[in-house]
């Protein structure tokens, strides 16, 4: 299994956001996502790397699954968490959009965390698989549920 570094295949921090952002801009994908989130506890980013990476045929080893979802663990409930809380108790006052705009700052810098702890632990794949989208939802007891039915086709049909 040949391991992808920066220099075989750069796993671009800023394409990722891009493709994040049009990916969380269709409102069915977002709905779905933050259910995700909000019911089986999920983070986004790994949902929206794993679909990145199902696009450019790239798997995570086993072990660069646990490393992400250590690393996501580490940054919701250092950093995220704490500011979500702020900005929905703010919700309605002059401080919400200042605090959603922070908030959406510390998820572009998580993303960044994300690719930074996995690029070790990714190759290329000579054909597109779910298996690390499905590893992931079975992990936070998604997978089989018809929300993660709904994630994964989600997922798996957005292209590049």
């Amino acid at each position: 299994m040949p391991k992808i570094t920066n220099s075989v295949l750069p796993l671009k921090p800023d394409d990722f956001w891009s493709f994040s952002l049009n990916l969380y801009a269709e409102q069915t994908a977002k709905q779905a996502l933050l259910s995700a989130q909000n019911l089986f506890g999920a983070d986004v980013n790994i949902l929206l790397l794993l679909a990145w990476l199902y696009q450019l045929s790239v798997k995570i080893t086993p072990k660069g699954i646990d490393i992400l979802i250590k690393t996501s663990n580490r940054w919701q409930t250092n950093q995220l968490h704490p500011i979500r809380a702020k900005r929905l108790q703010a919700k309605g006052t002059d401080q919400y959009e200042e605090l959603k705009k922070k908030e959406l700052g510390l998820e572009q810098k998580a993303q960044q965390a994300l690719i930074t702890s996995i690029t070790r632990q990714t190759y290329h794949s000579p054909t597109k698989t779910e298996a690390d989208i499905n590893q992931y939802l079975k992990s936070i007891r998604l997978e089989g549920t018809p929300l993660g039915t709904t994630i994964k086709s989600l997922l798996a049909s957005k292209s590049l």
